[in-house]
């Protein structure tokens, strides 16, 4: 049985105050007095979202009011979820009853550490994008070193997303609570940063159109991804750029940002526990900002324009917070902000790069020469040789050195909620 939410905006899906339901989410409507809403937050995707960060210990260890997990932990899983066990299922008593969510629990019994889950809850739960008293339930099915094909083909990671959402509605419902879905959580791209854009994008769309319909909602379930940093490629894949443009592939699509400015791992992939813990934090952004009715965008270029008279290309970005700065703490600094310059004109060379005073949303280009043909220019694009911290952080990633002046921080952690420059690729047009 489809649900349809338009029948229940006037009923108890509109709660007095309730910022959720400003265009976010879907609710089961209950014709019994309720007692709030539970608002079920659910995380797919691969080792990012699984949380496998070696050797580092979960982060969130105690209870915070108002955000639970199933009574076996926010992986509902009877097994490591990994490629190799695709086969496991739900154990009854695993989904029976809600419990305060503590991730360092989950991790006593498994490899699998801090997700980004409660990060995402305690930032949506502090900017108040839900009503006081509601509850919010974490649960996380993503599967380590899955690709997207893997994802779409196998029947286990469907059928056990679509068995905890039963669960969820039929707990709400025994709380007498409405049951609310304000949006799907998904990081993924590592085992596909070789794919080719028109198959990676064809099966994630797939993979999205199955994921909003197991949910039994008619209306359409919110889909936050993250746009990965982490690459050996040394270049720019066509993962990255799907990702990026997810908002304009699918309605009600939402892309966070950029990953390569959250602590990693010495194996430059997975975060650290501190990381997945702030990497939720900025899909708990976007699950606030969205339901305060903006239309999110990361931050990002949206056009360049040439001037021959100074050799010069300006390119706007649109800015979520602030204005545009060159980080100089965070990142490693890398030549020209990490803008790189593609040309069939050999002799064509970024010179230097600066802020335009007068535009705090544009960054000036400067050339060497003048260009002769129309070009590109690369945002976060390539990997530079010898960038690499003592750790290795650094050696599977792209980045750059811009972000906004967002002030916000994780609460937990203490780290900075900057928004960061998505990676792109840019056309510039000189004739």
């Amino acid at each position: 049985m489809m649900i349809d939410r338009k029948s229940f905006l006037l009923g108890a899906c509109a709660l007095p105050g309730s910022a959720a339901l400003f265009g976010l989410g879907a609710c089961q409507s209950s014709s019994k007095p309720t007692s709030g809403t539970l608002h079920h937050l659910i995380g797919l995707g691969q080792s990012q979202m699984a949380g496998v960060t070696p050797g580092s210990e979960a982060v969130s260890t105690t209870a915070t009011a108002g955000i639970e997990m199933f009574s076996c932990g926010i992986r509902p899983l009877n097994k490591e979820p990994s490629k190799e066990n695709f086969g496991d299922s739900i154990p009854a008593d695993c989904v029976d009853d809600f419990k305060p969510a503590v991730e360092q629990e989950q991790q006593a019994k498994s490899v699998y550490e801090e997700t980004p889950m409660t990060g995402a809850a305690v930032y949506a739960q502090s900017a108040k994008t839900f009503k006081d008293g509601d509850k919010i339930l974490l649960s996380n099915s993503a599967l380590g070193g899955a690709s997207i094909k893997d994802l779409l083909d196998d029947s286990a990671t469907l059928e056990n997303t679509k068995k905890v959402i039963e669960a969820a509605k039929k707990l709400s419902e025994a709380r007498e609570m409405v049951y609310d879905l304000p949006a799907i959580l998904f990081s993924q791209g590592w085992s596909n940063r070789g794919t080719d854009r028109e198959s990676y994008e064809a099966d994630y769309l797939e993979f999205i159109a199955r994921v909003r319909a197991i949910t039994e909602f008619e209306n359409t379930i919110p889909f936050i991804n993250a746009q990965m940093s982490e690459t050996n490629t040394g270049q720019i894949t066509d993962v990255m750029t799907v990702q990026f443009e997810l908002p304009k592939l699918i309605e009600q699509g939402f892309c966070v940002g950029p990953s390569y400015h959250i602590p990693h791992a010495k194996d430059g992939l997975h975060f650290t526990s501190r990381g997945s813990r702030q990497f939720g934090a900025y899909f708990g952004k976007v699950i606030a900002k969205t339901a305060e009715g903006q239309n999110w965008q990361p931050l990002h270029a949206t056009k360049t324009q040439y001037e021959s008279s100074t050799k010069t290309v300006r390119v706007f970005f649109h800015v979520p917070n602030g204005e545009l700065v060159f980080d100089k703490t965070i990142m490693p600094e890398l030549p020209h902000k990490g803008f790189t310059l593609s040309s069939k004109q050999s002799s064509l060379k970024i010179q230097s790069v600066s802020r335009v005073d007068e535009q705090p949303n544009a960054i000036d280009i400067f050339l060497n020469e003048i260009p002769k043909t129309d070009f590109q220019l690369g945002l976060g694009a390539k990997h530079f040789d010898g960038e690499v911290s003592a750790e290795g952080n650094y050696e599977n990633m792209l980045w750059t050195n811009i972000r906004d002046s967002d002030l916000e921080i994780e609460s937990l952690t203490g780290l900075p909620l900057h928004n960061w420059a998505c990676h792109q690729v840019l056309d510039v047009h000189v004739l």
